[in-house]
């Protein structure tokens, strides 16, 4: 039997490190797991394809109330 890999798929364009850090947060705190890939000029959140709506969700609710 062959493993199969789950890649990682972008959640988040490049953002500051302070928003990144604060919807990492937010993942955190749901129990959504998440990569954080820095870039040039900040990060991006990166999730499984499985969590993406989720996580998508979760972030969305968090900007509406902030």
């Amino acid at each position: 039997m062959t493993a199969v890999t789950v890649t990682p798929i972008p959640l988040t364009s490049e953002l500051p490190l302070a928003d990144c850090a604060d919807w990492a947060l937010v993942l955190d705190a749901v129990g959504i797991p998440y990569e954080r890939r820095a870039t040039a000029a900040g990060a991006s959140l990166w999730v499984l394809p499985a969590d993406h709506a989720r996580a998508a969700h979760e972030l969305l609710h968090y900007l509406r109330e902030n």
